[in-house]
């Protein structure tokens, strides 16, 4: 079959004719092969595809193009998967980085362990500045209820002295014939954390799934200007989509009351998180205003305020938090929450 060992990357691109140059330098570099290159143009208004046209001129490997059937890196995903030809899927963002190895470790380790996924380890690039992001876990787990057992509680909330682990969809591998019986695409209505959403219904899925930790061949270049130092408009609404996912998997499978605690400390982190995005509006007034839109989210949520705070597995400052916003103090919130944005912010500089 012609597609045998064929590894089809998706990669959407939208607005990076800065970047194009480089994905396919790093595609010629790499040591295996077998690949094909799908590039699915998410509304680029640039000369993203013009570029990509250029640089496929004299590459043996298959190269497509095609347009996005909706908005957002989702639809462009799904695109991508409908498309692919290969026997494996990976992934890979246009303005990160891969090692000449990647793709050879990721497909060798599939081969030798018959894993449904492969995950390896990552380094994250910021300022020229690297940090080394080892996974938790090593070798291959081959059994749904190892998966769930040992995978799936730390993913959806670590307890003290467990390493969080968040599912960024590059650096996987996944066997296409599993990713299309298990009928899983990326949830096109989410614009935050589609990764996670998508691998951890893969997991959930999974017989089978194998942990490189020693070898970091995928660079993520993380930027100054990216969505987590901007506020983001509506995110609480994003939010609520992506938790009603989660509760959902939780429940198809079986697991929410097992881990209640966890995945009610995953929705604290929550408001913690949209506490730091009303600080980054430019304006007192409009991130007061913010922050009370804030609390009033935090009333309705009745699995969560009707909790014990303190038998949550946050940092006692995301707790702290909590009490703070269920006892109305919005002007400490503010002053708290912009004084940590700013030192975040400086060590980013």
């Amino acid at each position: 079959m012609e597609n045998v060992g064929v590894v089809s990357v998706i990669i959407p691109v939208h607005n990076v004719e800065n970047y194009v140059h480089n994905i396919f330098e790093f595609m010629n570099s790499q040591e295996y092969k077998k690949w094909e290159l799908i590039f699915i143009n998410d509304h680029s208004t640039d000369n993203t595809i013009r570029e990509v046209n250029r640089e496929k001129q004299g590459i043996i490997q298959r190269v497509i193009i095609k347009d996005n059937s909706g908005i957002g890196v989702s639809a462009a995903r799904n695109t991508g998967i409908k498309s692919s030809l290969g026997e494996y899927i990976a992934f890979v963002d246009a303005d990160d980085k891969i090692k000449t190895n990647y793709l050879r470790v990721l497909v060798e380790n599939i081969i030798d362990t018959k894993a449904d996924i492969v995950m390896c380890s990552y380094v994250e690039v910021l300022n020229g500045s690297t940090k080394v992001k080892l996974l938790p876990w090593n070798g291959l787990i081959k059994s749904s209820n190892d998966i769930r057992n040992k995978i799936i509680p730390r993913v959806v909330f670590p307890r003290k002295n467990e390493k969080q682990e968040w599912l960024p969809v590059w650096r996987t591998l996944i066997k296409a014939n599993f990713l299309r019986k298990s009928n899983i695409l990326f949830n096109e209505k989410l614009s935050q954390a589609e990764d996670f959403i998508f691998l951890f219904e893969l997991l959930l899925n999974s017989k089978s799934v194998s942990f490189i930790r020693n070898s970091m061949p995928y660079y993520y270049i993380r930027r100054y200007n990216s969505a987590l130092n901007s506020f983001i408009e509506n995110n609480l609404e994003h939010q609520d989509i992506y938790h009603s996912l989660l509760v959902e998997c939780l429940n198809h499978y079986g697991i929410y009351e097992k881990l209640k605690i966890r995945y009610l400390s995953n929705k604290a982190a929550t408001y913690s998180i949209a506490i730091s995005n009303a600080t980054r509006i430019n304006n007192k007034v409009e991130t007061l205003n913010e922050i009370r839109n804030v609390r009033a989210h935090y009333v309705k949520d009745r699995k969560l305020n009707t909790f014990p705070i303190s038998h949550l597995y946050n940092r006692v400052s995301v707790k702290m938090g909590l009490y703070l916003l269920k006892m109305n103090c919005i002007h400490i919130l503010e002053l708290i929450y912009s004084t940590k944005e700013k030192h975040r912010r400086g060590k980013l500089n």
